[in-house]
């Protein structure tokens, strides 16, 4: 009985359950060439492992880096250009402090202001209201708030804008 066997492109023939010499001989041929093909295949992967850990690395380095730098931020209080981290963040407080005291008051609640604080708690307020009475009343309750240490009142009167 003959088969014919097709194996990646090699044609062995089995006669009486043996292959021939020739088909022998292709099919180490190609066992050889299988193994060198995986054997590439495996080196291609090694090296896109290597390369992705080292990128994987490198993230984790800048990560690390990040991380000291904010513990060293939070230990020494600056942000490593001299400006000091602690003073924003009560800069921040205290004009998050200022426009809660706004919308808590029915009589400025609705006011077009902008509060703005500098490092030396100093105030700023700019934008329109209706009287001279709310410009001085909105300066006031910014100067009562815990950490200001003067009011910039830059507020503009509405009926100040109608005589230009």
């Amino acid at each position: 009985m003959n088969r014919i066997f097709l194996m990646t492109g090699v044609t062995g023939l089995l006669m009486g359950g043996a292959l021939t010499a020739r088909a022998e001989d292709d099919v180490e041929r190609a066992k050889d060439r299988i193994e060198e093909r995986a054997e590439a295949a495996k080196d291609r992967v090694e090296k896109n492992a290597k390369a992705e850990k080292a990128r994987i690395d490198r993230n984790a380095e800048v990560a690390k880096e990040r991380v000291e730098a904010g513990a060293r931020v939070r230990a020494d209080g600056t942000d490593g250009d001299g400006d000091s981290a602690k003073t924003e963040m009560k800069d921040t407080w205290i004009t998050t402090k200022v426009k809660a005291k706004f919308l808590a008051d029915e009589r400025v609640k609705g006011l077009d202001i902008t509060v703005d604080t500098n490092r030396d708690g100093v105030v700023t307020l700019t934008g329109t209201v209706p009287t001279l009475a709310m410009k001085l009343r909105a300066a006031a309750m910014a100067k009562a708030t815990e950490g200001v240490r003067g009011v910039d009142n830059r507020l503009t009167v509405r009926g100040d804008l109608d005589r230009r």
